[in-house]
């Protein structure tokens, strides 16, 4: 007869509160760098894996070219979600607040006993000029053909003047 009653006890309760799976939430929190930047450390060799296009650098690993820090992020989640997923909401978050790339800094850590797993990350932005190497081609082709691409009879002081603010503008970025 306990028994009984436990049964449909169960039964109720758990028709009561419902048999739906827990779903996955994910917490994710971006804090911006406001601090005077420096000279960060770079590494010759640094490894880096790409999601969907973003690279994200192991614990350890370094870009090899100079870069600022654009914040943290920190990522948690109640359930344990796939690495590739994890990877692919930091490489979104990340791309939102303007970094070109992320330095993995602690992974899978937990605040307390109850509490998700942390993941948390540096976000990057390089300080190269990407339109530096096409200007450099220009200027050298522009060098080696100067009867066909910048003449004088071709151009005017206006078209000059345009070229420079044009030059300019992609030395200052």
């Amino acid at each position: 007869m306990r028994r009984l009653i436990r049964l449909a006890l169960s039964m109720w309760l758990l028709a009561l509160l419902g048999c739906k799976m827990p779903e996955t939430r994910r917490d994710i929190q971006f804090v911006a760098f406001d601090e005077p930047q420096q000279s960060w450390p770079t590494q010759r060799l640094g490894l880096a894996h790409w999601v969907d296009g973003f690279p994200i650098y192991g614990r350890n690993q370094l870009p090899h070219e100079p870069y600022e820090v654009r914040g943290y992020l920190s990522v948690a989640s109640d359930m344990t979600p796939s690495v590739r997923e994890l990877e692919l909401a930091v490489a979104r978050r990340a791309r939102e607040e303007g970094g070109a790339a992320a330095i993995l800094t602690k992974d899978c850590h937990r605040a307390g006993p109850l509490a998700p797993p942390l993941n948390e990350y540096l976000i990057l932005s390089f300080k190269t000029n990407a339109l530096a190497p096409v200007l450099d081609r220009i200027n050298v082709y522009f060098a080696l053909n100067p009867d066909t691409t910048n003449g004088v009879e071709q151009t005017t002081p206006n078209d000059r003047e345009e070229l420079r603010n044009l030059k300019d503008a992609v030395h200052s970025r």
